[in-house]
């Protein structure tokens, strides 16, 4: 037993005095270049690499791929602010702002006759303003940001203009390019040209446009706002606002408009081929028109109609105050539709009606007025003629308050399982309760 604990504690200490040092090896060496150590950035003044200043104006132009960044304010006189003439440039405005003391007819804050260009944080500032209805021009540039027409893949991120003769950011490019030019967070307010253009406008806010606030192919989570063209003129709009503030423009145009709101001063709120969960309303003309109107609520108080669609209207509900609350050449579905015209306006009108209200307030019209009417309900006040009218009815109710006898709750050829309140004007009748 003895001779076994030595063995024991023989070993126990040569495994002891095999251990090596318990202090942790010193943290690896970096193994990698900085981003600065491969591309430093570089500002922009004179004698850096890529940079040229021009004595006379203050202007200043980039020649070479790379990083620059604005080491102060600018002010130029007769000249492009930046001009950048190469391909893969990219310019940190570090939050200083851009300005021009003459009164250019040509000149932008910053100009991009490249690719792969993107300018980011920063302002460019002139002097033109607004005042209804005139714009007035002092100093400042022409543009905010312009790209020339060759230029692919520009990119303005956190960008502010304001008071620009023409364009606030105008970033041209083709639509089928794999990286289409974009503004990103950026605003341009009181411009005398387009607000904002771009193939793809995020985030965005573009006030006081005399033209269009916002031209694009697609826009998302954006706001224009334009004083004579269209508030958003786009393809694709989702989770944005547009206001058309004059007598010629739409609050939003494009062809799918979704999760957005518009509005109209003489035409209409939103116009498109496909409307789905938005809200627009006009003065004048349709709160809103398009082929296919679901989950919306349209309404106008001119001589337009709520909704009007050329083909569906589901689950949308329209007013107006001057014509028919919904107007659709084809269906309406789920819907609900009321007029408080004073002329021969309908709350709903259509071909076909499913499952909906339509209701007519001091109108001569008909609560509902369609070829075929089931699942639904119209209601016409003392001043209106028929709460349904229709060649056929299934299964709904017509309602009238007066007793007058030319006018009924119910007027159609053929009814089936239907009910009326004052009167009814039918041909044919089946299973009438």
């Amino acid at each position: 037993m003895k001779l076994r604990f030595l063995i024991i504690l023989s070993i126990s200490s040569s495994f002891a005095h095999a251990q090596g040092p318990l202090t942790p090896p010193a943290a690896p060496a970096p193994s990698m270049k900085t981003l600065d150590q491969m591309e430093p950035r570089r500002p922009l003044i004179a004698g850096s690499v890529g940079v040229s200043v021009n004595n006379v104006t203050g202007g200043i132009t980039i020649n070479q791929r790379g990083s620059y960044y604005l080491t102060g304010n600018l002010t130029v006189n007769g000249a492009h602010g930046i001009s950048i003439t190469a391909n893969q440039v990219s310019v940190d405005l570090m939050g200083f702002n851009i300005t021009s003391s003459a009164s250019s007819t040509s000149f932008s804050g910053i100009f991009m006759n490249g690719s792969d260009i993107s300018v980011a944080n920063g302002s460019i500032h002139g002097q033109s303003t607004y005042l209804f209805p005139n714009f007035s021009h002092s100093t400042g540039f022409l543009n905010g940001i312009d790209g020339s027409p060759s230029s692919k893949n520009l990119r303005a991120t956190r960008i502010s203009v304001r008071g620009m003769r023409g364009d606030g950011i105008r970033l041209f490019d083709d639509q089928e390019n794999e990286d289409p030019s974009t503004a990103e967070y950026c605003t341009a307010d009181v411009c005398g040209g387009f607000g904002i253009t771009a193939i793809q406008v995020d985030h965005c806010d573009s006030q006081a446009a005399a033209f269009s606030a916002i031209v694009a192919h697609i826009v998302h989570h954006s706001n224009g706002r334009s004083l004579t063209g269209n508030g958003i003129d786009a393809l694709i709009v989702s989770n944005s606002q547009g206001t058309a503030q004059g007598t010629e423009g739409v609050g939003i145009r494009g062809v799918s408009v979704s999760h957005s709101s518009a509005s109209g001063f003489v035409k209409e709120g939103i116009v498109a081929q496909i409307v789905s969960h938005s809200v627009a309303s006009s003065s004048v003309s349709d709160g809103i028109r398009g082929d296919t109107v679901m989950y919306c609520r349209g309404q106008t108080s001119g001589n337009g109609s709520g909704i009007r669609g050329s083909q569906i209207v589901s689950y949308s509900s329209g007013v107006s105050q001057g014509g028919d609350g919904i107007n659709s050449f084809n269906s309406v579905s789920d819907s609900h539709g009321a007029t408080f015209g004073d002329t021969a306006d309908h709350g709903i009108e259509a071909k076909n009606v499913s499952d909906s209200i339509g209701e007519a307030w001091q109108s001569s019209g008909n609560g509902i007025n369609a070829d075929i009417v089931t699942n639904s309900r119209g209601f016409a006040d003392s001043a209106a003629r028929n709460g349904i009218h229709a060649e056929q009815v299934l299964n709904s109710n017509g309602i009238r308050e007066s007793l007058v006898a030319t006018k009924f709750g119910l007027r159609a050829v053929n009814a089936n399982f239907c009910r009326f309140t004052n009167a009814s004007s039918i041909v044919a009748k089946y299973n009438m309760p």
